[in-house]
This record gives C-alpha cells, sequence and structure tokens, in this order.
C-alpha cells in the first residue's frame, strides 16, 4: 500500500485513473440576489430558518433584520439553489408569514464564501 501511495504520489493522481472516472470540473453560473421579505418575519425564527436553509443549499451571504420589520437577504449560488430557496422562503418556517417578497439581481461577490446572520448593530 505504501510504495502504491508513493508511485502514485510521484507521478500524480492522474496518471493512475482512467480517462472515464477523471474528475471535470463544470463552472455553474454564480448568481446574487437582494431579498426583501415583508410580513410577519421578525421575532418568529425566520433568520435562523433562512440561515439554515440556505446553508444546506450551499449558498453564500446574509440575513438580517430591517428596521421596518422586514428581513433583508443576500445569497449567491446557482440559480437552481436561489429558486429552492426563494421557494422555502415563501412557504416560511410554521411561524412565519410571507406577504411580499421583493428580488434584486447583484453582481456576484468573490469573497462571499459563507452563509450568517447579521445582527442590527
Amino acid at each position: 500500500m505504501y510504495n502504491l501511495l508513493k508511485r502514485t504520489a510521484e507521478r500524480g493522481l492522474s496518471s493512475w485513473m482512467s480517462p472515464l472516472s477523471s474528475p471535470e470540473v463544470i463552472a455553474m453560473p454564480t448568481q446574487r440576489l437582494k431579498i426583501i421579505c415583508s410580513g410577519l418575519v421578525q421575532a418568529v425564527g425566520f433568520r435562523y430558518f433562512v440561515t439554515m436553509t440556505a446553508q444546506m443549499l450551499g449558498l453564500s451571504g446574509f440575513v438580517e433584520n430591517l428596521d421596518n420589520g422586514d428581513v433583508l437577504i443576500e445569497a449567491q449560488g446557482t440559480p437552481e439553489q436561489l429558486q429552492t430557496l426563494l421557494a422555502r422562503i415563501a412557504r416560511g418556517n410554521g411561524y412565519s408569514r410571507i406577504d411580499r417578497l421583493v428580488r434584486y439581481p447583484l453582481p456576484p461577490d468573490p469573497h462571499s464564501h459563507s452563509f450568517e446572520i447579521r445582527s442590527e448593530d
């Protein structure tokens, strides 16, 4: 086993992988959305729900409460990931109620790598 690992390291990983098994990197288009949620979205666990959903989907960005009672979300990922997030947000967490969902496209942020809750500080 040691010799196999040593030879693989010396020759490079691709030397023993067949053309059919070599990993192929496919660039997926990245999009970023600004989403404003209106309704019963504060003090009902909505930011936590959005964060857990976004993290499960592999999105980056943030969620925060706004002073007017709305919640702001900025989320970045593939179009499919973002559509899934929007569908789950519209359904809510069982305690929230979405009366209005407005979204705006934003340019992708190359420095965005995780999803977090931002506080009102």
